[in-house]
């Protein structure tokens, strides 16, 4: 069993006063660091921070912050017991900028180089081969997950400083397996190249839309709100995962975004069946070294 403290964040009384945002990889962050990857024949890794907003910097309000305990209380103590918060507890607003404000200021004492154009991306360049100045390895961060590798020995020893600084979970090596990372499947090949499969995605996080039996007799009803609804879901899925690594569901995506706001039994029908034809037919990006 799992289980972590939450607060309502959206009662933070500093709400309007404090940073609350942090950037996430833009769409070809990731295939472009993979791709720098596979040309430098490095390791590719992915990591995840356990626990991350509790491990950033603390301190950074200007007053404190308390919390009422949920209902029911704590198991012993009082019921009107404050609870100070000390740390970034899941749900708070400030929680993702401290976190990013943390992981980069280590970065950068380790010597890390922010990318000019990838916000998320950091860059390590050290001397290889007699030469100065060499890309050795980059990391790319999606708020507390790691997708990195590298060559040169100033690279790995970094890594190797950053997992003392935090405690990690998950860390795995993509060429021994395959792993989840922003919703792509990755996988890294003997040659240093890579897969990304967004199949995993759509069967584990999207339902198809439930058609109630009889329903398709007549295909140009209108569709009800409860099916539009899912049907926008559905479609918004299947266009994400067109936009991310399943290129060959854009034209789907495309024409059933044209059905709304009036979408009709044909169209639930066609949204199912593009759904279970890009599932059932996976087609990996391939990055070559």
């Amino acid at each position: 069993a799992k289980s972590r403290w939450i607060l309502l964040g959206f009662h933070d009384p500093d709400i309007a006063l404090l940073n609350r945002s942090a950037p996430t990889p833009e769409t070809m962050d990731v295939p472009l660091a993979l791709q720098l990857l596979a040309s430098i024949k490095a390791r590719a890794f992915v990591g995840d921070v356990k626990g991350a907003f509790s491990q950033g910097l603390r301190h950074l309000r200007p007053e404190p912050l308390f919390a009422s305990p949920p209902p029911g209380g704590i198991p012993g103590e009082n019921e009107d017991v404050l609870i100070e918060i000390l740390a970034e507890v899941y749900g708070l607003i400030t929680g993702p900028p401290a976190w990013r404000q943390s992981l980069f200021t280590t970065l950068k004492g380790l010597e890390f180089k922010n990318h000019p154009l990838a916000p998320c991306v950091v860059l390590m360049y050290e001397k290889l081969h007699g030469k100065e100045k060499q890309l050795s390895g980059l990391i790319v961060v999606e708020t507390d997950d790691l997708l990195g590798g590298g060559i040169g020995p100033k690279f790995h020893d970094a890594v190797e400083q950053l997992k003392k600084r935090y405690t990690f979970g998950k860390w795995k090596v993509l060429m021994d397996d395959s792993t989840e990372y922003g919703g792509r499947t990755l996988r890294q090949c003997k040659d240093y190249g890579f897969t990304i499969s967004m199949s995993r995605y759509l069967r584990e996080k999207t339902d198809p839309i439930r058609i109630e039996r009889g329903r398709g007799k007549d295909q140009e009803a209108d569709a009800t709100p409860q099916e539009v609804t899912q049907m926008r879901g559905v479609v918004g899925k299947i266009s994400w995962t067109a936009r991310e690594g399943a290129p060959q569901g854009a034209g789907d995506a495309s024409l059933l975004a044209g059905t709304f706001p009036h979408p009709k039994g044909k169209d639930l029908t066609a949204a199912n069946v593009a759904l279970r034809r890009l599932i059932e037919n996976d087609v990996p990006i391939e990055i070559r070294p």
